[in-house]
């Protein structure tokens, strides 16, 4: 291993600062601010225009966008990525979607006034706990960080011959995942689901999707990078080779778009750095303004099945959150709140469903038939944000104590990454989380939370493998043997 001392500040260690002149970047801030700031001007004229008689929620939904863009604001500027992620969310699908869908009048639960402004002016909390906590978080000195550790010491302190034990591992399941694949590989999702079905449960599949499929990619990108730092071309040509495989393994065809995208961002934050957070914003702001077109060739076999114009951008089902939440409401003040089973699914579910019948299913399911009936939808995969989840189990109590839990989980796992080595365990942990941030936050939970959890048992399952590669050389044995005896 090389000393923390030779450690890096990111692994592109060698090569100039990507954050670019402050000018330069200065510019480009001012240039996306006021356009996203004029963008959510014009959507409220236009919403108000076509619907003036909710007029009073448009503006309360442009205040949240407003905040949104505040935060947003100060989480580019102080590095904070979880929660750029947090507040572009509320900004999107809590602000400016929900403004396009009113000016379109898409969803008739919109006319339900009193429904739509209770939850317009409960996304507002959702904003404010971000807020608050970005604004009482004190920069992090240069002289605070770098606590001890096994998750917390960076990873580019191992040599390339610490890296046998994780390429042989990669390697053998990059090419087992490439024989089961090989049949659907290059087909689309429907197809690729039906082949495989029939050869695994339910509960193999996600587990095959959500942490087989992203470790094959992750251990051998890691595995790049470490050779390339201790300079073993050898083992960087053959981790090479089991990453470019791992992500024919891992492409959208057969695979859930954000599944490749969270990989695709983790391998320009795992080189760039944990906290580049004007390559994030970009890199999602790029790949939302392209999503027509993916939308088009995955969902419809053609380029121009899925066109919008800048005025109805959002005004689309995938951003379908505040329509989600009126219905949420109509049906606790008909049915009931469901006292957390919803939020006990999601936090159980690593337990099939065949084990335990009563488990919850999550909003879209709960509420379907309303959803099938007043909105003709005929999937349930639909957004389903904290507030949401939190007022289906326990009324508006959830609606404000969940967005909470969620704002303070993303502080602490940003506060702690802050505090550990560059390129460790916990920061590669928050670049595989940018990307996983925004389905959780976009719901279900079931889904975000399965998924977040699985992804970042990938960093620790290559962490493992690399301590362990490093302890099983010859040379460590009797060094480990004795620091054992001195334990005791």
């Amino acid at each position: 291993m090389v000393s923390v001392n030779q450690v890096p500040t990111s692994a592109r260690a060698s090569i100039a600062d990507t954050n670019g002149t402050p000018s330069i970047v200065a510019l480009t801030d001012v240039i996306l601010f006021t356009f996203l700031t004029a963008y959510l001007g014009w959507s409220l004229v236009y919403a108000a225009n076509e619907a003036p008689s909710s007029i009073a929620i448009q503006i309360v939904l442009s205040f949240n966008g407003i905040l949104g863009l505040v935060g947003l604001r100060r989480s580019l500027l102080r590095g904070y990525p979880l929660f750029v992620v947090f507040f572009l969310f509320s900004f999107l699908f809590h602000s400016l979607a929900p403004l396009q869908q009113i000016a379109e009048r898409k969803s008739p639960i919109f006319h339900e006034t009193d429904v739509l402004l209770l939850a317009s002016a409960l996304c507002i909390p959702f904003t404010l706990f971000g807020l608050f906590l970005v604004f009482r978080r004190r920069p992090k000195s240069s002289t605070a960080y770098r606590q001890a550790g096994l998750l917390n010491s960076s990873l580019l302190r191992f040599q390339g011959r610490d890296t046998t034990l994780l390429l042989v591992v990669t390697g053998a399941t990059t090419t087992a995942l490439l024989l089961y694949y090989l049949p659907v590989l290059f087909t689309n999702r429907q197809a690729a689901s039906s082949a495989l079905s029939s050869d695994a449960s339910k509960t193999a599949l996600i587990f095959l999707h959500a942490f087989v499929d992203p470790f094959a990619f992750v251990g051998a990108f890691v595995g790049l990078l470490v050779s390339i730092r201790s300079s073993d071309h050898g083992r960087a040509f053959l981790f090479g080779a089991i990453t470019l495989l791992a992500a024919v393994v891992n492409n959208p065809l057969i695979h859930a778009r954000y599944q490749s995208s969270a990989l695709i961002v983790f391998a320009l934050l795992a080189i760039y750095g944990w906290n580049r957070t004007r390559l994030i914003l970009y890199t999602i702001i790029a790949g939302i303004s392209v999503s027509p077109i993916f939308n088009s060739l995955f969902r419809y076999n053609s380029v121009s099945n899925d066109t919008r114009r800048l005025e109805n951008f959002f005004a689309h089902m995938d951003y379908d959150a505040l329509n989600i939440f009126c219905y949420t409401i109509i049906w606790v003040r008909e049915r009931g709140i469901e006292y957390g089973n919803n939020l006990f699914g999601a936090l159980l579910f690593f337990i099939p469903r065949s084990l335990w019948n009563e488990k919850g299913q999550h909003p879209a399911q709960i509420i379907f038939g309303y959803l099938k009936e007043y909105e003709g939808y005929t999937i349930d995969n639909l957004s389903s944000p904290p507030p949401v989840e939190g007022y289906l189990a326990f009324g508006v109590m959830g609606a404000l104590a969940l967005p909470l839990v969620v704002a303070m989980t993303f502080d602490a796992i940003e506060r702690r990454a802050a505090l550990a080595q560059p390129f460790s365990p916990w920061q590669l942990i928050v670049c595989m989380l940018v990307m996983m941030a925004m389905i959780f936050l976009r719901g279900p939970l079931q889904v975000g939370f399965a998924e977040a959890v699985m992804r970042c048992l990938t960093i620790l399952a290559t962490t493992y493998l690399l301590y362990a590669g490093a302890v099983m050389k010859p040379r460590h044995r009797a060094h480990v043997r004795k620091a054992r005896r001195t334990q005791f």
